[in-house]
């Protein structure tokens, strides 16, 4: 398991946890990790019975995957030409909309590599080869639901 800020807590109520250490895919299951995480004080819960467990598979596996989340645009318009600037941020906010642009900006909400990737084709029909670096970057878990 990577990620140190996984919290117990942001799983939602009733998702099954898994305590199967025989299980050869725990090293990189969501539900072994959230169990191995579990509240000294959580003395009931819905799980994963090892029944779940045919061969080396498991039908309940939950992979371990990570999204690069970004914020922040202050050098969005450092390279671009004068007459594009206007219109790269019209597309910017047609997008994300007016009030979403400046709350990715500040941080207060993050981009995910999808939305990254529709900004860098934005970039791309105005004839800028190379998207635009934001500020920060951050690698997340990304959670199945």
């Amino acid at each position: 398991m990577q990620n140190n800020d996984f919290k117990f807590e942001s799983l939602p109520n009733g998702w099954a946890l898994c305590f199967n250490e025989k299980c050869e895919m725990k090293d990189a299951c969501l539900r072994f990790m959230a169990g191995q995480m579990a509240p000294d004080d959580l003395t009931t819960a819905k799980c994963v019975t090892p029944r779940a467990l045919k061969g080396d598979e498991c039908e309940k596996f939950v992979p371990e995957q990570y999204e690069t989340k970004a914020w922040g645009m202050s050098h969005f318009f450092d390279g671009v030409q004068h007459e594009h600037y206007s219109q790269l941020r019209k597309a910017l906010y047609d997008l994300l909309g007016r009030r979403g642009y400046f709350r990715y900006n500040s941080g207060e909400r993050t981009l995910g590599e999808k939305q990254q990737q529709q900004i860098a084709s934005i970039f791309k029909r105005f004839g800028y080869d190379n998207p635009p670096a934001f500020d920060h970057y951050v690698k997340v878990l990304q959670l199945p639901f």
